[in-house]
């Protein structure tokens, strides 16, 4: 007979319903890290990257990694619909493409099929649900899910061994606090473990794993795509960012023209603000620099129902 645990009898631990792992079944090829940033640098560790093509418009973490590697960069910047705007490139060119917000799954996929002479590294860190239609794909669960650490690898062929497995107990604190006392009563601590992983890059913690298989995928995806629809029928007539049909976001983008951000602030919706490299005067009158300023970032997520977002819409068209 087999011996499945280390040991037999004691106390009960926490309970977790253990269920299929989401992306198991889709390729074979998951790799799984404690930060996107460590899936990234493993990708670019033991692939082979000349020159890569990545936008003006994205996390300054994730170009500070892209440019400490050996590779040449090219920045682009990005046109209305928030795809590429690059000029042609030689067959085989690599290009870092993000589905910015999780709220352009059919756009981005369009553009790459229609770009199929380039190589593309997918970052659906906003888009967890985005499958992996492409070579390589990034994926964020931390900005999803409520886990200390984690990030999904997924590429067309095994690029290293699956990194072990690594503990959580010393920086998941947190969590069960924000569950007894609410999230702002730990927001530092979770900056604090967000600059931790930043700086040690590992594999997914066992804890991450373990809670990743307990999630109520289904769920998640009706809530976020049903509180999304919301803003939708609120905003869209005026909102300046297209929101695909299907698409299941990480968070709604509004941009109306206009920064009411202090105001929603003031009244305890908290929207955070991507990327503030971009308000520098050299992007002044760019798409990135309008992103920046005026884009208001409203949550979708699974915590909050119809009256939550209900609720949020009141407060905003307060200042519209």
């Amino acid at each position: 007979m087999i011996r499945k645990h280390e040991s037999y009898g004691g106390f009960q631990p926490l309970e977790l319903k253990l269920e299929t792992d989401y992306y198991a079944s889709i390729s074979k090829h998951v790799l799984k890290y404690n930060s996107a940033k460590a899936a990234l640098n493993a990708l670019l560790c033991n692939r082979s990257f000349s020159r890569l093509y990545i936008p003006y418009y994205l996390c300054p973490n994730v170009c500070n990694e892209l440019e400490s590697h050996s590779i040449q960069i090219t920045y682009y910047h990005i046109d209305n619909n928030l795809l590429p705007i690059l000029d042609d490139l030689d067959d085989g060119s690599w290009v870092y493409i993000v589905d910015y917000f999780g709220v352009m799954d059919e756009r981005v996929d369009n553009y790459m099929n229609s770009h199929s002479t380039y190589n593309f590294i997918l970052d659906n860190c906003h888009s967890f649900f985005h499958n992996p239609n492409q070579s390589v794909c990034i994926y964020s669960c931390k900005k999803f899910f409520g886990v200390p650490d984690g990030a999904y690898l997924i590429t067309d062929d095994l690029i290293e061994e699956q990194p072990e497995l690594t503990s959580a107990s010393y920086y998941s604190d947190y969590l069960l606090k924000c569950l007894e006392e609410g999230t702002n009563s730990c927001y530092e601590r979770k900056k604090e473990v967000d600059a931790l992983l930043g700086k040690n890059y590992a594999g997914m913690s066992r804890l991450a794993d373990l809670l990743m298989h307990s999630i109520d995928y289904d769920y998640v995806k009706k809530r976020r795509i049903s509180n999304a629809d919301e803003y939708e029928k609120a905003f869209n007539n005026i909102n300046k960012i297209k929101v695909d049909i299907g698409s299941i976001p990480y968070m709604y983008p509004l941009n109306i023209g206009k920064n009411i951000k202090l105001h929603l602030i003031e009244n305890k919706i908290f929207v955070p603000t991507l990327w503030k490299h971009c308000l520098d005067e050299s992007f002044y009158d760019t798409i990135e620099y309008d992103l920046t300023e005026n884009t208001i970032f409203l949550p979708v997520d699974q915590r909050y129902d119809k009256e939550d977002i209900l609720y949020i819409i009141s407060i905003i068209k307060q200042y519209i």
